[in-house]
C-alpha cells in the first residue's frame, strides 16, 4: 500500500515529464548540442587556429613517412616511431610558445593579431596540447619497444635498463634518457 507522501511525488514526475517546461528545455539541451553556422562565425579564430595546428602536424607526418620509407628504407616500427618523435618535438616546442607571456601580450596589443589569434584560450590550447604529448610519448616509446624486440642480440632488460647495447648519439643512453622523460611525464601529468 502506498503512502500519501509518496504519491504526490510521482505525480508531479509525471506532470513534469510532459509538461511544457520539460519540454522546452530538452529543447535547449538539444540545441546546445548542436553546431550552428552562429557558433562556426563566433569561434571562426578558434576553428582558424585548430585547422593550422592540424595540418602542421598531419604535414610532419608525411615528411617523416616519405624521408623514412623511400630514402632511409625504415622498417615500420622506426617509422611509427620516428613521426610520433618528430611530432613530440614539435609539440614540445608549441607547448612552450603556448605559454609566453611577451608573445601573448604583443599579440593582444595588435589589433590584427588580435582578431586572428585566440589568446584567451591559450591555457585551455596548452592543456590540449599536453594531452596530445603524453599520448604520442606513449606511443613513441610503444614503437621502440617493439622495435627492439626485432634485435636478437640482447635481451629486453639490456635494452631498456643499461647502456650494453649501445644505442644512441651518447654511449648508449637512449633507452635510459627515454625512460627518465617518461618518469618526468608522468610526474608532470
Amino acid at each position: 500500500m502506498n503512502s500519501p507522501s509518496s504519491q504526490p511525488a510521482k505525480q508531479s514526475k509525471f506532470q513534469e515529464l510532459f509538461s511544457n517546461h520539460y519540454c522546452k528545455r530538452e529543447n535547449k539541451k538539444q540545441k546546445k548540442n548542436k553546431l550552428s553556422i552562429a557558433d562556426m562565425k563566433n569561434n571562426l579564430s578558434r576553428i582558424i587556429m585548430l585547422i593550422i595546428y592540424l595540418l602542421i602536424n598531419h604535414g610532419l607526418v608525411i615528411y617523416v613517412i616519405c624521408y623514412r620509407t623511400i630514402k632511409v628504407k625504415s622498417n615500420v616500427p622506426i617509422v611509427f616511431a620516428r613521426i610520433c618523435g618528430m611530432l613530440l618535438n614539435f609539440n614540445c616546442t608549441f607547448i612552450i610558445v603556448l605559454m609566453l607571456k611577451q608573445a601573448i601580450l604583443i599579440i593582444r596589443s595588435n589589433k590584427f593579431l588580435r582578431k586572428g589569434i585566440p589568446v584567451d584560450d591559450h591555457i585551455d590550447f596548452h592543456k590540449v596540447v599536453g594531452r596530445i604529448i603524453v599520448v604520442l610519448s606513449i606511443l613513441h616509446t610503444i614503437a621502440h619497444v617493439v622495435n627492439v624486440g626485432a634485435y636478437n642480440s640482447h635481451s629486453w632488460v639490456a635494452y631498456l635498463f643499461t647502456t650494453e647495447p649501445n644505442i644512441g648519439w651518447v654511449g648508449g643512453f637512449a633507452s635510459l634518457s627515454g625512460l627518465l622523460l617518461c618518469i618526468i611525464l608522468s610526474v608532470i601529468v
